[in-house]
């Protein structure tokens, strides 16, 4: 498993610092506690200071996922959320497609209680969704949610639906003769297939705009031009990185200076340290240069689905007793932004790294 062999040669780097006083000394000072109640992160003062201490004159906060599927990532992705709302957010970019981001726009429009029994509701990002569930979502919050990674064919399909539920029969039949491959194509069809699918999509729209103008509202001729004009389509098997950065710098404009951005990723795309990774290549953008803040999460004896982590992560090792003995509760924020050079290799993974000895 890809992840799992990441975090193992960063599990390699943390042995080499094995009983280190330096190292546990550093730890010991350099971290903050991060409070829940009920079960809840809670935004705490000493929590936001140290954040926009550590931000200054940075733009875009990186959460990397030590694994998707914890909770703990959900719980620290909201809490960032609320924070940086305050701050300029104008985009929160997530590791999915655009198409689920829109079926997530859709369901936020609903009363809570709808939403819940809504058949595509799956489709929406996790992030997203759990917001729904608490109904703590807000559609017209001052910044947006955007996907930039591949689209997937059980929230795109859906999403391109939701757009054509309001036309009559006649008006749709003609929306099947500007774009005959809709109606025939396969949600569960092979990644290489719906990619050839959507490639070919994007010409027929370009082809047929002035047709689809007159049959569509502005509104939804707009997000249907959006969904299937992503030129950086990727396959799911590829190296996305290259694709996921691409998508990104689309939406970051230099007329949004005084703008934050906060994007939710997994841990091989989040670390510095693996060559042609997504934070680098974003590093190299006259943009972001020198403007990004990372902060990548482990949980120690963790589980999702009652199924230990270990192949993805799970930290172990004799290095890593110093994070466990060095946390003043059972979840902290270190700063290794400030590590002496001789700890790169454990420096390179995150500036910061959000270490939970458990999950709830």
């Amino acid at each position: 498993m890809k992840t799992g062999l990441l975090v193992a040669g960063l599990l390699a780097a943390f042995a080499g610092q094995a009983q280190d006083s330096e190292l546990a000394s550093y730890l010991t000072q350099h971290q903050v506690t991060v409070s829940k109640k009920d079960n809840r992160l809670i935004q705490e003062p000493t929590l936001s200071n140290f954040i926009d201490n550590q931000m200054n004159g940075k733009t875009l906060f990186v959460l990397g996922e030590g694994n998707h599927n914890l909770n703990i990532n959900k719980q620290m992705l909201g809490l960032l959320q609320k924070h940086f709302a305050s701050r300029g957010l104008a985009y929160c970019f997530l590791e999915d497609g655009r198409s689920s981001c829109l079926m997530g726009e859709n369901l936020g429009a609903i009363p809570q209680q709808d939403a819940k029994q809504y058949s595509p509701y799956k489709a929406a990002p996790a992030p997203m969704a759990a917001l729904i569930k608490a109904g703590q979502y807000n559609r017209y919050s001052s910044y947006e949610y955007v996907g930039i990674d591949y689209e997937r064919p059980w929230a795109f399909y859906p999403a391109v639906s939701s757009l054509l539920a309001n036309l009559d029969r006649k008006t749709m039949l003609d929306l099947y003769e500007t774009l005959p491959e809709l109606k025939h194509s396969n949600p569960k069809e092979d990644p290489e297939s719906f990619k050839a699918f959507y490639q070919n999509l994007q010409s027929q729209f370009i082809e047929k705009s002035p047709k689809l103008k007159v049959l569509l509202s502005n509104d939804d001729y707009e997000d249907l031009r959006y969904l299937v004009s992503n030129p950086n389509v990727s396959l799911p098997t590829e190296n996305r990185d290259r694709y996921l950065a691409a998508n990104i710098m689309e939406e970051i404009k230099p007329s949004e200076q005084g703008s934050t951005y906060l994007l939710a990723t997994g841990f091989s795309h989040a670390s510095t340290g693996i060559n042609g990774s997504l934070v680098q290549r974003l590093g190299y953008s006259k943009e972001l240069k020198d403007r990004i803040l990372v902060m990548n999460v482990y949980c120690d004896s963790c589980a999702v689905d009652k199924q230990g982590l270990s192949d993805y992560g799970v930290m172990t090792g004799e290095t890593l007793d110093q994070f466990r003995n060095a946390a003043a509760s059972d979840l902290v924020v270190f700063d290794l932004s400030s590590l002496p050079s001789k700890y790169n290799n454990i420096k390179q993974h995150g500036d910061l790294l959000l270490f939970a000895k458990k999950q709830d």
